[in-house]
């Protein structure tokens, strides 16, 4: 018996098309490969050989990094043909195998951090501290395998629980989409925060197996009781309004200085004023001047009138 060639077909759109081949040559005994599709042959590699019969073959393999999901994936067969030599006559015959399906499977490795925002508001918020009774929306988006059925996992574990145990809520989720071999889709759940959720901590996961904390992708949040992120915004906005206060009522104190300063030398020098300039000067009887209430200070200036004094009586 001798072979012509033979072929691995890949079905696409429901039909078998060539992938690959070995093909009888004169000048090569062993059969010389040939591609169709110069960009497969750039991601595998083909060997093989049409001699002899017993142990002809044909092999073609792709590396893990060259994989393209999900077009290398399909239904393959392959086919065969040559000649049978018997009892002297000579028969061109063909084979065919069964379609053999090819799949695939890869875990999940990348998933990002929730996202946390304020039932009712419009955006997402940085902020990690609420009230109690806030109702809190948090949002997890990370691949989920090359299953698109396949959901993505909400865990919590309140402060002093031993483990994470799965959250009741039921979760919301988008349709899964392609990117390469692996499927990514995104998660929602809503919490309402209680007085037991002091220091609580979430998980999203993708790729689990079992109890919580067994995904192949998982990331955590950390969420406290405390201030209300809108206290907070009100407090920031009262600090920067009344700051400009500041410098105005400084302006207003020294100004105030000033005057009260300048209203107590004012008030001393007219008192001084007045103790100097209080004399009364009054006529006797005898025709005496009487000074009244002069300071030793002023006393010489009215040395001269004892004298006129004297003088005119």
């Amino acid at each position: 018996m001798k072979l012509f060639f033979i072929i691995l077909q890949r079905n696409t759109s429901n039909s078998f098309e060539v992938s690959v081949s070995i093909t009888f040559s004169q000048d090569n005994l062993q059969g010389r490969i040939i591609y169709p599709d110069l960009t497969l042959q750039s991601r595998t590699t083909a060997t093989g050989s049409l001699s002899p019969v017993s142990t002809a073959e044909l092999r073609l393999t792709f590396t893990k990094y060259n994989v393209r999901c999900p077009d290398d994936f399909k239904e393959y067969r392959c086919r065969m043909r040559g000649v049978d030599s018997n009892s002297n006559s000579i028969s061109e015959q063909d084979a065919e195998s069964d379609p053999v399906k090819l799949d695939y499977r890869v875990q999940p490795y990348v998933i990002q951090i929730p996202r946390v925002r304020i039932l009712g508001e419009l955006f997402d918020t940085n902020e990690r501290q609420f009230e109690v009774g806030t109702a809190v929306q948090l949002t997890c988006t990370g691949q989920i395998g090359s299953d698109p059925s396949a959901t993505i996992r909400w865990c919590a574990k309140t402060a002093g629980a031993p483990s994470f145990t799965g959250l009741p809520q039921t979760p919301t989720h988008s349709q899964s989409s392609q990117s390469g071999c692996q499927y990514t889709r995104t998660s929602s759940i809503n919490y309402n925060l209680t007085t037991s959720d002091t220091y609580i901590q979430f998980l999203c996961e993708s790729g689990y197996s079992g109890l919580c904390e067994t995904g192949t992708a998982r990331q955590y949040l950390n969420i406290t009781l405390g201030s209300s992120e809108l206290q907070q915004r009100v407090s920031n906005a009262c600090s920067r309004d009344l700051s400009f206060l500041i410098p105005v009522l400084g302006s207003i104190s020294a100004v105030l200085f000033v005057i009260c300063t300048g209203l107590v030398i004012f008030i001393i020098f007219r008192i001084q004023y007045y103790e100097k300039a209080t004399c009364c000067y009054r006529r006797t009887e005898k025709k005496e001047y009487v000074m009244h209430n002069v300071t030793k200070v002023d006393n010489h200036q009215y040395q001269d009138l004892g004298s006129d004094q004297k003088k005119h009586q």
